[in-house]
């Protein structure tokens, strides 16, 4: 009979206990989770039978050697039974293995008693189980032979991964026995998370990511003298929050608790520079562990053996030995002069709204932000599937863009991805202030190196907002970081019609003369007229571009002789001298503000630079520069005489 208090022990599959009506009886029970499965009814209506099953524990065992699925154990198995399980199960001796599960990996207690049940010990139905050690005393020292004494670690270690057949701690990778090799990890913002666990299980799992968060998160709670807010570059309970998002990326601070946790040392491999960054090298850990790294990506590396030896991959090596760094550092070096790598002055955005997500390269974008505030208080961010765009709008002068620029998704875009509304719905119209974003980019106009990565989300605050999220350099391999938020407005559908690029075919197209010379020269017209002529006279060899400006007492002309012609005016344009034979070349020009000119010219354009220059004749003067793959097109309006 179960008396109050009693444990109720249900062992399988099931027991059958019938009740009777008006008699309460209580049960405690020492089994986690719901067990009553169904109700039956019986021919007896006096009384009620319930069907209760016991707990069936499955159990994913791994060993150093291999990795093993235990299913079917009952409820009431006990510890010193489970141990005897894994033991027939790995090979392993019973008396010497020590069990470590949940996250961070604990070692359960075999101090306890051995007869009491697996929930008494916080086992789950469906628990991961890490075995270390019960090695025969001959592998155990060849496993530890050559290796050096590992220094302290402040939680459990957890063992290299080898495939069956490479229990042998003494085999170690060899020119000809395998290769290094690269393990591919989605790029869902956990990339770290996503590779250490990797290098720890030799398994992808989606869901280690955010428990090994809410570790880092908990190891920087409990030590604030080592994490303060200098160091973390935000207050500590932001960046505990922040690091516990999904969408929020690892880097130097979770490496160097991951390696201090684990008691291995972890190496980085730097594609764009060619470097290897060694965390815990100070520790003198055993082990070490590998990682790969292309300036927004974490990658696991492992040693795969030839299929005409053993087989199989291994995750850790020992730091003894050299080789498997010479083999990192070469990979490296190929994945350099590959280019296989995301520039660190390149940046992404992604809109938490439409799912788009971008790279680009930040030179380019810090020029096309510093013109666009030279030009207009505010402008017009577009997001396509194909490209990025910048774009002013003149309502007040013509109605259409004054200035367009494209940044394509090739070669800039690393990642670009768009999941708009629908597939013609596919894009966004954002308005914002290009001052704002001046401020935030200023650093890299004077050095280059000010950031190594910015990232732009589209966030939704009390109101809708590109947020800057800045990883800045420091002393050390960690990163400090920045955020800014600029308010910005979405545009609406109806509005689109506006933003269309002009098209209409020019009467003329050439490339300007030596910039440094038509800027100067432009610059001193300004100074005479605020308004100019440029025109164009001639075909082919011979042919003039000319600058003037005109005041009442005095008009001043500037010849560039022999221009390069891109399209040449149509011979409809060639008319007949009164006082001859001769054909006189009929000219194309453009009256403007020279004003807009000036402005263009002195966008911090490279001396070299070729800007392409279509005139409509009397209407338009529309400039066309490419930098980096970056289109940048402005439109100068023409003026009446």
């Amino acid at each position: 009979m179960c008396r109050p208090g009693q444990a109720l022990k249900l062992p399988p599959p099931a027991i059958k206990l019938h009740l009777i009506p008006n008699i309460n009886l209580f049960l405690f029970y020492d089994l986690p989770g719901p067990f009553f499965e169904e109700f039956v009814d019986i021919a007896d209506p006096g009384h009620v039978e319930i069907l209760l099953s016991g707990i069936m524990y499955n159990f994913k065992v791994k060993a150093n050697h291999g990795t093993w699925t235990l299913n079917g154990l009952s409820s009431d198995i006990t510890l010193g039974e489970l141990k005897q399980e894994i033991s027939k199960l790995t090979g392993l001796n019973a008396e010497t293995l020590s069990i470590l599960r949940g996250f961070p990996p604990k070692e359960v207690d075999v101090d306890s008693d051995p007869s009491v049940g697996l929930s008494a010990h916080g086992f789950s139905k469906n628990d991961s189980l890490i075995i270390r050690g019960g090695e025969s005393p001959r592998v155990a020292e060849e496993m530890t032979s050559g290796a050096k004494k590992a220094g302290s670690s402040s939680g459990p270690k957890t063992s290299n991964l080898v495939s069956p057949g490479n229990l042998n701690g003494n085999r170690e990778p060899a020119p000809g026995n395998g290769l290094l090799m690269r393990k591919t990890v989605p790029a869902d913002n956990s990339c770290l998370f996503t590779s250490i666990n990797f290098l720890l299980t030799g398994e992808h799992s989606k869901s280690s990511a955010m428990p090994m968060r809410r570790y880092v998160a908990q190891y920087i709670k409990d030590n604030p003298e080592r994490f303060p807010e200098v160091f973390l570059g935000r207050p500590p309970n932001e960046y505990i929050a922040w690091i516990q998002k999904e969408e929020s990326w690892g880097g130097g601070i979770e490496i160097s608790i991951f390696s201090e946790f684990y008691g291995y040392e972890i190496v980085v491999v730097d594609t764009q520079s060619g470097c290897l960054s060694r965390f815990g090298e100070d520790k003198e850990y055993s082990m070490r562990m590998l990682l790969i790294f292309d300036g927004i990506h974490y990658d696991p590396l492992f040693w795969e053996y030839h299929p005409s030896g053993s087989g199989g991959i291994q995750t850790a090596f020992p730091t003894s030995s050299s080789f498997i760094l010479n083999q990192a550092e070469a990979m490296a070096q190929e994945a350099k002069r590959a280019h296989q790598f995301t520039d660190v002055n390149r940046f992404t955005i992604k809109c938490l709204t439409c799912g788009t997500l971008l790279l680009g390269q930040t030179a380019a974008q810090v020029n096309v932000v510093s013109f666009a505030n030279k030009l207009s208080k505010v402008a017009t961010l577009r997001i396509r599937p194909d490209a990025m765009l910048v774009i002013l709008l003149e309502r007040g002068v013509t109605g259409s863009p004054s200035l367009w620029v494209e940044i394509p998704k090739a070669p800039f875009f690393a990642q670009f991805d768009m999941d708009g509304v629908s597939a013609e719905r596919n894009e966004i119209y954002l308005e914002f202030c290009p001052a704002r974003l001046q401020q935030i980019f200023a650093p890299f106009r004077s050095n280059s190196g000010a950031a190594k990565v910015v990232k732009i989300k589209l966030t939704k605050k009390h109101t809708p907002c590109l947020t800057f999220e800045i990883d800045l350099p420091s002393l050390t391999t960690l990163t400090r970081k920045v955020i800014h938020d600029v308010p910005v407005s979405v545009i609406p559908r109806r509005m689109w019609s506006d933003y269309v690029l002009d098209q209409r075919e020019p009467d003329l197209s050439v490339y300007l003369p030596n910039l440094r010379l038509f800027r100067a020269v432009a610059e001193k017209v300004k100074h005479l007229s605020a308004q100019a002529t440029l025109s164009f006279q001639g075909q082919g060899h011979g042919s003039v571009l000319s600058l003037l400006a005109e005041t009442h007492v005095v008009s001043v002309a500037t010849h560039f002789k022999d221009t390069h012609v891109i399209k040449d005016l149509p011979m409809s344009r060639t008319r007949s001298n009164d006082e001859g034979d001769d054909n006189v070349e009929a000219s194309v020009s453009c009256r403007f503000e020279i004003k807009k000119l000036v402005q263009f010219l002195g966008n911090d354009l490279p001396m070299s630079a070729k800007i392409q220059c279509d005139i409509l004749n009397g209407k338009q003067i529309h400039l066309k520069y490419i930098m980096d793959e970056v289109t940048m097109e402005y439109f100068i309006p023409g003026m009446s005489s």
